[in-house]
């Protein structure tokens, strides 16, 4: 992993006289800003700022940042499933599209673990990213298979495999990453790299008191640019196909813009092997 991020904290109760620090804020209403107008995925997106748009001052402080287990049937993990379909259906449907992919039959596994970034606020603790991690009845393994004469790489090394997968931030983080306010624009950018971080350290301990010898991840290029930024070590796995059963070709319709199978290669998903203890 890369170096130890420095802390960094934004309070908007110190900025709120600030023109540009309110001129953000306009972005948290929904009366004003709206990219999906009224649709369902327009109101999970009001839905998941709602705190933020009714709250006066917040401090959002990596700091205090807490990576956890999210519990079956809790309120983290019930906004952790908000959060992955705000964020996978935002960027890999049409805008008008809500597909529960939190609620996938898969995603209720017994050996499915769902990890999230909380932190503390005004006395509510909101999550701000996750991602999901198994070592059984792995996705992966439904959606692609080896081609003729090749071989899974925890084959090769006699590795029990495990997984790491649905990976979203919460939108004011991305609100935040992606201002022209420079300021804001490095809160969000810090704020989802310790997020990740932590959830990510937290992963390769579970994996490894499972005895999981490496984990496969499924990535968009952008996805993975982002994963090669944080330092995870990976390799893409070659010789790899998309399976030819009905429900992985159901999925890679329903998904078209995540997979892109028209695209060239480069612009493609793919799978990657990441050893767990080279991390």
């Amino acid at each position: 992993m890369q170096e130890q991020i420095i802390a960094s904290k934004l309070s908007f109760s110190t900025l709120l006289e600030n023109t540009q620090v309110n001129r953000f804020r306009t972005l948290l209403d929904p009366t004003k800003v709206n990219r999906f107008n009224s649709t369902p995925l327009g109101r999970l997106y009001n839905d998941l700022l709602a705190f933020f748009a009714q709250t006066e001052d917040f401090e959002l402080d990596t700091a205090k940042l807490l990576a956890k287990v999210a519990l079956p049937a809790s309120l983290e993990r019930n906004m952790a499933a908000q959060i992955i379909n705000y964020g996978y259906c935002s960027r890999y449907q049409e805008e008008d599209t809500l597909i529960d992919i939190a609620g996938y039959e898969l995603e209720r596994s017994p050996s499915n673990v769902i990890l999230v970034a909380v932190q503390e606020l005004k006395g509510s603790k909101v999550v701000l990213g996750t991602f999901r991690i198994a070592w059984e009845n792995l996705e992966v393994f439904q959606l692609f298979e080896v081609s003729t004469g090749r071989s899974w790489p925890h084959w090769t090394l006699a590795q029990k495999p495990g997984e790491a997968g649905k990976c979203s931030m919460h939108p004011i983080l991305d609100l935040l990453s992606t201002s022209s306010l420079p300021k804001l624009s490095q809160l969000g950018n810090t704020y989802k790299a310790m997020a990740f971080t932590m959830m990510w350290e937290l992963a390769l301990k579970l994996f490894k008191d499972n005895q999981i010898g490496c984990m496969y991840y499924i990535a968009s290029p952008r996805a993975q640019q982002f994963f090669s930024h944080m330092g995870i070590r990976s390799t893409q796995c070659e010789g790899v196909l998309p399976s030819a059963t009905q429900e992985a070709q159901r999925l890679r319709r329903e998904w078209w813009q995540y997979f892109k199978p028209a695209e060239l290669p480069e612009n493609q998903s793919h799978v990657y092997y990441c050893p767990v203890e080279s991390q």
